[in-house]
């Protein structure tokens, strides 16, 4: 119904937000995005507006989903490109893109337009951390379990709590811990609250460091670590307090393209680039499966 390239440009342009983005990913002009998502939105009776800094599509879509899925199934089959999104913890261990993927924005805070974009079939793969990642029993995604962690409690060296030891959650009660907006990853708020923690919200369409990692600059703030993200916040010092929640990153894609061998070749290259993280730190072990 319509042509690889016109619904590719569409869909990167949800995906990476501006024509720019879309251009600079598919070596394309950005007239020549314009005129080829103008074409998928005409053939489909669509129409496109932002949405909280987003692209939405207004209309009926089941159309549009058929033909995603077909051209989904044509990427996976004759090498792609295919598409990864994953968090802000990710961008240095992807850089640079595992061969034959391209790489998404980084810096969606919370599960829902990254979950999204891969069930409507945007990206091909989605990376996320547990416990906020889709249940064994869905239907339509399949998740594959790279690693296990332990979440740490961060904060400036300078915070009261730093280099203290034997710490409680009382102790830790007494100062401002970071929060999203309710809802952005609901299993994790939940988690955090239950204890005491997760109670000051900061409000970030996206992902920024000076709005997040950085609020602990003020010597009292409380943020978290694990993982990959324990490499990006060098700064930040660990505080004595083991927490009971276990977490870990996965890998996220449909059920109907899991056994083909990109998925298999990208499996085995993300646990390649973690296996640097479970040397530096003892607590992070690789998954198998």
């Amino acid at each position: 119904m319509i042509s690889l390239e016109a619904l590719e440009a569409l869909d990167y342009l949800l995906w990476l937000r501006t024509g720019n983005g879309a251009s600079e990913a598919l070596r394309k002009s950005q007239s020549s995005i314009s005129r080829q998502s103008r074409e998928t939105l005409i053939a489909f009776g669509l129409k496109i507006h932002r949405q909280e800094g987003e692209w939405q599509l207004k209309g009926p879509k089941d159309l549009l989903q058929l033909e995603r899925e077909l051209h989904q199934l044509y990427r996976f089959q004759r090498g792609g490109p295919l598409r990864l999104e994953a968090p802000y913890w990710w961008q240095r261990a992807l850089d640079p893109a595992p061969e034959g993927w391209c790489t998404g924005v980084f810096d969606h805070v919370g599960i829902q337009r990254p979950q999204e974009l891969l069930r409507q079939r945007i990206v091909d793969a989605w990376l996320y951390a547990a416990p906020d990642l889709p249940p064994s029993d869905d239907p339509d995604l399949q998740v594959f379990r790279l690693s296990a962690m332990p979440l740490y409690l961060v904060a400036a060296p300078d915070h009261p709590l730093a280099g203290e030891h034997n710490l409680s959650l009382q102790d830790v009660a007494r100062f401002p811990t970071l929060a999203l907006t309710s809802g952005a990853i609901p299993q994790s708020e939940q988690q955090l609250r239950q204890l005491g923690l997760w109670t000051t919200p900061m409000r970030m369409r996206c992902y920024d460091e000076a709005s997040w990692e950085g609020k602990c600059s003020d010597g009292l703030t409380i943020t978290y670590g694990h993982g990959l993200s324990m490499q990006l916040q060098p700064q930040l010092s660990c505080l004595d307090l083991p927490l009971d929640f276990p977490t870990g990153d996965a890998l996220v894609v449909h059920r109907d393209v899991a056994s083909f061998w990109a998925i298999e070749l990208l499996l085995l290259e993300l646990r390649k680039r973690l296996a640097a993280v479970a040397l530096a730190q003892p607590s992070f072990e690789l998954l198998s499966c």
